[in-house]
């Protein structure tokens, strides 16, 4: 039953399938739900009804065909955020310059910004990029695929319980189609079929666990095998247009490699051992699989209209050596005081030992105080410039209101009062 938070909680009936109570805090998810409900709904009438698809057989492809939906659909947006990350590796060699130009001035005026600024936006507007195109795909992603699994989630684990002799409706499916997905057998293991089941369980839905694992396994190595492949590509084309000596950059890459050996070792142990049914199970086979496929095609189609020039491959390369300097002075500093401490007896050893730390901490402070005065620099250049901006800004919608009364006042258009202004200005 609901608890007071909003949450809910685990209704265990023996020899029944669990029933989990409507959670109210996530009822703002249908909404996601409606979409989805909808797309699998017309490909269920298109399969059954109309080309006479057996029932079973229909739901499962309709988990296909609507991969197949939503991922067609966002193939635009995927695009365009590969083509936003390949331009801006592109225009990183060009925008560095234009930056390390401004950034070697010792004081820095709102002018010099406004002009760096002015440039930048001139380059964006020559390669027709725009930063904001990389990130509208996750803004568009995120709610299809919480529809999606919300749906799928909910159709294979009815708040009801599987043998119930009434479903409530999810999106636009209703109660009957839910109990006829509930029905559908994939070789002849039932959609909500998971490894976790009690063996009641496993009797009320006629299957057994070896039937289970015996249909499972191909269908979920397939699935990690798409997935560790799609992000080992992932790794590849974050190297091709890495940028060594950004922090963020380097550390997203450690990120993925660690995914690469942990997410399989997830997905593998989720199936096996958690309650992921096997309708969740064949999704991921069929949206890795695609997901996998698009990455190849589109990278290949990126490599020949967006190909790496020797600007940027130069560039990438002095930021590499850059890097590789600032590692190797890292490690000698670190392997001299180590044999100082080794020989920290000795009072030579001792001195220097003294020595090379104060003049490690005065590097650091010296470094520390020139960034934050340069970043003051910034900011106060930066605040002159938008207080700028916004009285430039208001004087000129004042201006447009006074053209658009006193025009409305002569019977007027806007542009024929400011033809009158411009001739009565030329006049002696």
């Amino acid at each position: 039953m609901p608890s007071r938070d909003g949450q809910y909680d685990q209704v265990t009936v023996p020899g029944k399938y669990p029933a989990f109570a409507y959670r109210r805090s996530s009822k703002l998810l249908d909404v996601f739900a409606y979409p989805v409900s909808g797309v699998m709904k017309l490909w269920h009438i298109l399969l059954h009804s109309l080309f006479g698809v057996p029932e079973h057989l229909a739901w499962v492809l309709c988990l296909f065909g609507l991969v197949l939906t939503v991922r067609g659909i966002m193939i635009p947006l995927s695009w365009m955020q590969y083509r936003a990350g390949r331009v801006a590796s592109l225009l990183r060699p060009r925008t560095a310059a234009i930056r390390a130009e401004y950034a070697a001035m010792e004081n820095i005026t709102a002018a010099d910004l406004k002009e760096q600024n002015a440039r930048l936006k001139a380059l964006n507007k020559e390669y027709n990029f725009s930063p904001a195109a990389g990130c509208l795909t996750g803004l568009v992603s995120v709610p299809a695929f919480m529809g999606l699994y919300r749906v799928i989630a909910r159709m294979a684990r009815p708040n009801e319980g599987v043998d119930a002799n009434w479903h409530a409706p999810i999106g636009l499916l209703s109660g009957e189609d839910v109990s006829e997905f509930l029905q559908a057998t994939y070789y002849g293991v039932p959609l909500p079929t998971y490894s976790a089941m009690s063996p009641e369980q496993f009797q009320i839905l006629g299957t057994t666990p070896e039937a289970l694992s015996q249909v499972m396994m191909p269908i979920l190595y397939g699935a990690i095998i798409f997935t560790t492949g799609n992000m080992a590509f992932s790794v590849y084309r974050t190297l091709q247009t890495l940028d060594h000596a950004n922090g963020a950059a380097r550390f997203t890459l450690k990120l993925l490699v660690v995914m690469v050996v942990f997410v399989p070792i997830t997905l593998f142990t989720s199936a096996r051992s958690g309650i992921i049914p096997l309708a969740i199970i064949l999704y991921w086979f069929a949206n890795n699989l695609w997901t996998v496929t698009q990455t190849v095609i589109l990278h290949f189609i990126l490599e020949k209209k967006y190909p790496l020039d020797e600007l940027y491959k130069s560039h990438s390369a002095e930021r590499k050596e850059l890097r590789r300097q600032e590692l190797a002075k890292k490690r000698a500093f670190k392997k001299r005081r180590r044999h100082l401490r080794l020989g920290y007896l000795r009072k030579a050893n001792r001195l220097e030992l003294k020595e090379l730390k104060a003049e490690q901490k005065a590097k650091k402070i010296a470094a520390k105080a020139a960034a934050k005065e340069r970043k003051n620099k910034v900011r106060l250049a930066q605040a002159e410039l938008s207080r700028t901006a916004g009285a430039n800004g208001f004087m000129a919608k004042q201006e447009a209101r006074l053209k658009e009364r006193k025009a409305r006042k002569l019977g007027i258009t806007v542009a024929e009062l400011e033809d009158q202004m411009a001739e009565n200005a030329r006049k002696p």
